[in-house]
């Protein structure tokens, strides 16, 4: 195992410490306590008493320092990195997303027959990245580069003349 941050691991010394000041607080205040009553007494002066929840209390308190001092060492398993060869290339799709893709001169109207024909490439592209810009009279990225073609689908299928706040084709803005 290998830690990202080892110089935290020092700190659990200060875990140590608060464990050691609760174990002393809680002596003391049991010494002080049984000198004011009895200790079967002492739960009916004061109601809710509990010595037991007080020590789970504390040794909660202390143990979330430990893991918050463990998760700051960040932990890793495994040794380095590995360099993983992949080939395919980077697409970037541009899907006009103005008004007038809303004519239904093709069925159902040309904004559906565009993702179709999007899910369709990406489908037939599986080892490759996809990128959506938007465009109309502006552009946006809607998604970076992806190897998730579900993610990619969701978004292509979330595309409508509403995303783009600047209506026209001004595909130049895309492709920039």
């Amino acid at each position: 195992m290998e830690l990202g941050n080892p110089t935290a691991i020092y700190f659990l010394g200060f875990a140590a410490l608060g464990g050691l000041l609760f174990a002393l607080e809680m002596l003391s205040s049991k010494r002080a306590l049984e000198r004011f009553a009895a200790s079967g007494v002492l739960g009916k002066i004061v109601k809710g008493f509990s010595r037991r929840r007080k020590i789970l209390k504390r040794s909660l308190v202390v143990l979330a320092l430990v893991f918050l001092i463990v998760a700051w060492a960040m932990p890793r398993l495994g040794k380095g990195t590995r360099v993983v060869k992949r080939e395919g290339a980077d697409v970037v799709v541009a899907l006009d997303v103005s008004t007038s893709m809303l004519a239904e001169d093709v069925r159902p109207n040309r904004m559906e027959v565009a993702k179709q024909a999007v899910i369709s490439l990406i489908l037939r592209l599986p080892d490759d990245r996809f990128a959506l810009v938007g465009f109309a009279g502006a552009s946006f990225i809607h998604c970076p580069l992806t190897l998730d073609k579900d993610a990619l689908a969701m978004f292509v299928d979330f595309m409508n003349p509403g995303v783009v706040s600047e209506q026209g084709t001004n595909i130049g803005g895309a492709i920039t």
